[in-house]
């Protein structure tokens, strides 16, 4: 017992290499013994085949001498041999002429049992050689051969010819076969076996010293001795395992003082997030106490408060006690809950991932106010739904002004209507009286001129011309009113044709001023080919009336392209404008100089302001005072 404990490597390598030794004996035994019966199964046939080619010579021999007696005692002798079971022959017509069993002789072959192989003598009636089969029983083997003297039978076919027949039992020459066999197997495992022995006792001394001292610094370094190192000599198999121990435990504790270093990092990082976590709660928490709208936490399948803050209960009128418990339905006016619960529906089944509505509630005190509510989900796809945050907004105040700014709107598009008629009306209304003024006054001036005195003259002409100016004045004022209120009628117009246009309409001027149109390579744009004509007309309409007298008047269109708009550039060579008339120009019957020295009303840059913006455009001059101004407007590519 105590060699077993102590050397209890020693004797498990012997019990392992004796089992071996066994297991090899075992299956080289069960490998072979099919074999070597094989071979006893062969060796029989070849005997017996050649034993049947023997006697075919000699019976031929003595049957062709007519010796029958010779050749049945032939046939007899073979029963002697302790392996020939049954031997016999026959005649040509299939009659046994000898046998090793008496009671067979005089008998016709087809009537043996068992029966023999009819196939195996026509074969060897045909082919005239021995053929020799292992019997169906495997422990016999029967062999056939052909006595019949092919010159004196002719056709080799029974019962023409005889043949002779012997069987031999295979049992005693297997069973000595493999009774070798056993011999030689224990043989064989018997030395395996001492070789065993010899290689345990061979393994202790060069292994199992060297094994157990690494398991001896194993069992060490498990104990928590990392210092623990095997150390083992040589260049073999072992003292690899022994070096690649000492390099993993080396590893290892080089790990562990990592591990120990990152565990005290890992520690300190979870005391700083903790405290983080714990900032961050209470930070959420004052948020969401403090928060200037109303932020609830709601179960979702219920619709009840499970947690609210004071502003909520603030724009409901409740207090947190009274709050906690009830359901977002009951707080709900009865006009928005189908909508507010389908909302839910919708986002429980995951169909929408939030939503938001402006709603009615119902406060504590029973009034009714507006809401913005927003709502958001708790719970992760694929979950179970369980909370949501609701986010509300007092949006009463909001809503009425709304309302007000509705009513303001339709009360302003009313009095804007009414406006657009009265302007339409007074337009109207006013041509014909004045213009039955102008007609009465020039009457008076053509009849009476000369006849009155100078004064009489000259306030007829004052008549005269504040009729013009005042049915110009209307015009243009009617004109400017329209702008805006019509639909335009945007397409892609090409802008050379729309230059060309305004030219047309103001040939009579142009030719009295003698002045010079300069325009190329202006684009094609969207817009409303009207309008736009309008606007050129009147920029160059003003460019030739701010003109000296003396100045030929030359006017320069250019166009650029930029990123989301074209800019057009208008440019002249008049009186110019001061910097800081370039905005007050662009508005209504806003006039920088005397009628007397410039005609007109102030409504034409107003008029083309409109338009341009209209066209999602912007319109401004850059100006030089006695040195020309240019204009700039854009037009939007979309």
């Amino acid at each position: 017992m105590n060699m077993m404990s102590r050397y209890p490597l020693r004797y498990l390598v012997i019990g392992i290499l004796a089992a071996f030794s066994f297991l090899i004996g075992l299956l080289t035994y069960i490998a072979t013994q099919p074999v070597v019966i094989q071979n006893v199964e062969e060796q029989a046939a070849d005997r017996l085949r050649a034993e049947l080619s023997r006697l075919q010579g000699v019976l031929q021999i003595l049957l062709r001498a007519e010796n029958s007696e010779g050749a049945q005692s032939v046939v007899v002798s073979l029963g002697s041999a302790p392996k020939h079971e049954l031997a016999l022959l026959t005649d040509a017509r299939g009659v046994i002429i000898a046998s090793t069993r008496l009671s067979d002789v005089g008998a016709v072959w087809t009537s043996l049992t068992p029966p023999l192989d009819r196939l195996m003598i026509d074969q060897v009636n045909i082919s005239g050689g021995a053929v020799v089969r292992l019997m169906p029983d495997s422990r016999h083997l029967a062999g056939y051969v052909n006595i019949c003297d092919p010159i004196i039978t002719g056709t080799l076919r029974p019962p023409q010819c005889g043949f002779l027949y012997q069987r031999i039992n295979l049992s005693q020459a297997r069973e000595a076969a493999v009774d070798v066999l056993h011999r030689q197997a224990v043989a064989y495992g018997l030395g395996l076996a001492v070789l065993a022995g010899v290689l345990g006792i061979i393994f202790h001394r060069v292994v199992t010293r060297r094994v157990e001292r690494l398991i001896a610094t194993v069992n060490r370094f498990t104990d928590g001795d990392t210092a623990a190192r095997a150390a083992l000599e040589g260049q073999d198999e072992l003292a690899r395992v022994g070096e690649a121990f000492d390099s993993m435990a080396q590893t290892i504790a080089n790990n562990q003082q990592e591990l120990q270093r990152l565990n005290t990092q890992l520690e300190r990082r979870v005391e700083e997030r903790t405290r983080e976590l714990q900032e961050s709660e209470q930070r959420f928490r004052v948020i969401f106490e403090q928060a200037a709208v109303g932020v609830a936490q709601i179960t979702s399948r219920s619709g009840e408060f499970v947690r609210i803050n004071q502003r909520y209960c603030d724009i409901l009128g409740y207090s947190q006690d009274e709050m906690l418990g009830r359901t977002f339905q009951e707080v709900t006016h009865s006009k928005n809950l189908p909508e507010d619960v389908n909302n839910m529906d919708c986002l429980l089944k995951g169909e929408i991932e939030k939503f938001s509505m402006e709603k009615h509630y119902t406060r504590k005190d029973g009034t009714t106010i507006w809401v913005n509510l927003f709502v958001s989900p708790m719970w992760q796809p694929g979950e179970e739904p369980s909370y949501h945050i609701s986010v509300m907004e007092d949006v009463t105040e909001r809503k009425m002004i709304e309302m007000e700014i509705l009513q303001q709107r339709a009360e302003l598009a009313r009095s804007n209507a009414d406006l657009q008629q009265f302007a339409s009306v007074a337009a109207h209304d006013l041509q014909e009286p004045l213009r039955m003024v102008s007609s009465y006054t020039k009457l008076l001036g053509k009849r009476y001129v000369g006849k009155l005195d100078a004064d009489a003259d000259e306030f007829i002409a004052y008549a005269v011309d504040g009729a013009n100016r005042m049915q110009t004045l209307i015009r243009d004022l009617l004109e400017y009113s329209r702008v805006g209120k019509g639909k335009l009628h945007i397409s892609m117009i090409d802008c050379e044709e729309v230059v060309v246009q305004a030219v047309r309409n103001l040939q009579t001027l142009i030719s009295e001023r003698h002045a010079q149109m300069v325009w190329e390579n202006l684009p094609h744009v969207r817009a409303d080919i009207s309008r736009l004509t309008q606007v050129f007309q009147n920029l160059f309409a003003n460019a030739m009336k701010f003109c000296d007298a003396a100045t030929i008047p030359r006017i320069t269109v250019c166009a650029e392209s930029r990123t989301m708009d074209w800019l057009f550039s208008v440019q002249d060579n008049g009186i110019g404008i001061k910097p800081e008339h370039s905005t007050k120009i662009f508005e209504v019957f806003q006039r920088l100089h005397n009628r007397t020295q410039y005609s007109g009303t102030g409504i034409g840059l107003a008029l083309c302001k409109r338009i341009v913006e209209d066209h999602g455009g912007q319109i401004w001059v850059e100006s030089t005072p006695e040195k020309g101004s240019t204009f700039f407007f854009t037009i939007a590519k979309e």
